[in-house]
């Protein structure tokens, strides 16, 4: 099942980039197996770096958005300047909105799922500026359908920021 999604975001991107499109054809079946994929994940997990752990959290996909690299784009719930999206050089990210399709984020993982449910790779956190990146082996992505967080505080979700949440890096 991931590589056929992983085939269909590759399918889903040349078909969003022909114009001469045939919504019966592969390309707009590939699309409807993308959209078969969670409309909304969780990331969560320990960051190791208490800024970072902004960006852990419900993330909801972002059917109005041109797909990015073939696969969709997530806004964090309550939070849309922060996103999750996967760029042409093989990673996922999760960053602000501001960097949405480019190849920069504050967690990063090396993983060419065809949505970010399936990711399997080890995610990596950026440290302070200009430190590079750490590998966090606590993070993961998984679906979440159940709705909003609910005082989620401290348990993964966006509670418990210390002072420095407003840092920046990556």
């Amino acid at each position: 099942h991931l590589a056929a999604v992983r085939r269909a975001a590759e399918a889903a991107e040349a078909f969003a980039a022909d114009e001469d499109r045939d919504p019966g054809g592969a390309g707009g079946e590939a699309l409807l197996l993308l959209r078969a994929q969670a409309t909304a994940v969780r990331l969560r997990g320990a960051t190791g770096h208490p800024a970072r752990a902004a960006f852990t959290g419900r993330y909801v996909r972002c059917d109005d958005l041109p797909l990015l690299a073939g696969r969709f784009a997530f806004a964090k719930q309550g939070d849309p300047d922060k996103m999750l999206w996967f760029a042409r050089n093989g990673f996922w990210h999760a960053g602000r909105a501001a960097d949405l399709g480019r190849q920069t984020g504050f967690l990063i993982v090396a993983d060419s799922a065809g949505a970010p449910e399936h990711i399997v790779g080890e995610w990596q956190v950026a440290g302070p500026r200009g430190s590079g990146f750490v590998p966090a082996p606590g993070l993961r992505c998984e679906p979440d359908e159940a709705g909003p967080d609910e005082g989620e505080e401290g348990g993964g979700g966006s509670g418990g920021l210390s002072g420095d949440e407003g840092e920046e890096g990556g």
